[in-house]
């Protein structure tokens, strides 16, 4: 299976995504996607989107179930800051669900505060949340 593939899997599987990930997507925005294997096998990914000359985006972060709690996710979001400062952004910005407690503690340390909240066309309680890339 290609890491398209797994990536596509991966992410629809953890995020309840408004619409779905294709394989011909990710590859079109392979540039975007920074990932993690061990051998053939994805472990974990991220994607970083630039939004404006200022601000980029983290998406879909996403660690399979068993590498999970092992600094996998942190070392991805750190690429991703990484990745915003590179490209000469201000600031990086993501969307988490409210119950996503892991995910927004992971966020917290790795120095994202919360902006706003609010409920989307699916009714899902999110969170904005962001921080400087410089």
């Amino acid at each position: 299976m290609t890491i398209a593939q797994q990536i596509v899997n991966l992410v629809n599987k953890q995020n309840r995504l408004h619409k779905k990930l294709t394989a011909e997507s990710v590859l079109e925005h392979a540039d975007q996607y920074y990932y993690i294997t061990v051998g053939n096998k994805l472990i974990g990914c991220v994607k970083v989107v630039d939004v404006t000359w200022y601000l980029c985006e983290l998406r879909h972060l996403s660690v399979i179930p068993e590498y999970q709690h092992q600094r996998i996710g942190k070392h991805l979001v750190t690429k991703a800051i990484e990745t915003g400062k590179k490209h000469h952004k201000y600031v990086i910005q993501l969307t988490v669900r409210e119950d996503n407690l892991s995910a927004i503690s992971l966020f917290k340390k790795t120095g994202f505060k919360q902006t706003v909240n609010f409920v989307n066309r699916n009714n899902h309680k999110l969170m904005v949340m962001e921080r400087l890339c410089v």
